[in-house]
């Protein structure tokens, strides 16, 4: 199956510091390329919303990529039903509001880690049954509810 879109590749999903200073292989599994394909289809959408382009700072993990990220266990990474997003000429609030004016899963914001981590927004998407959770993470392991 062909995973990308006009603005985002499988390679630009698929891709990974971790996995490659590490040598691990990150593919992304053919059991997940729908998963995938729907994720980046959502971001065009909030791409062209933000009316600004996006960039992909971490897509799908294989397991053992995520244990390197620090990833939940039930990381929708490990599924291809999510993405770590940032802008360089747009705000997170903007970037935040671009993707909650559409469907979503999950949304996660954070306040810790470096310039990129705390510019950066997590959203997953699924396929049916989205359940617009917003979380703000203040530190590690950390994350409030947002009404």
């Amino acid at each position: 199956m062909h995973v990308g879109t006009a603005h985002f590749t499988r390679a630009e999903y698929e891709r990974s510091s971790i996995a490659v200073v590490r040598g691990i292989p990150n593919a992304l599994p053919p059991q997940f390329e729908a998963d995938a394909q729907f994720v980046l289809e959502t971001l065009e959408l909030i791409r062209e919303r933000l009316g600004s382009p996006l960039y992909i700072s971490s897509g799908y993990r294989s397991p053992v990529v995520n244990m390197h990220a620090g990833g939940s266990t039930r990381s929708q990474h490990m599924r291809a039903q999510a993405a770590d997003i940032y802008s360089h000429d747009r705000t997170r609030a903007e970037i935040v509001a671009a993707i909650v004016a559409g469907d979503y899963d999950q949304l996660i914001t954070y306040d810790h880690g470096g310039p990129i981590m705390r510019s950066m927004v997590h959203v997953s998407v699924v396929r049916s049954g989205n359940r617009r959770e917003r979380l703000h993470s203040p530190a590690p392991e950390v994350y409030d509810a947002v009404a």
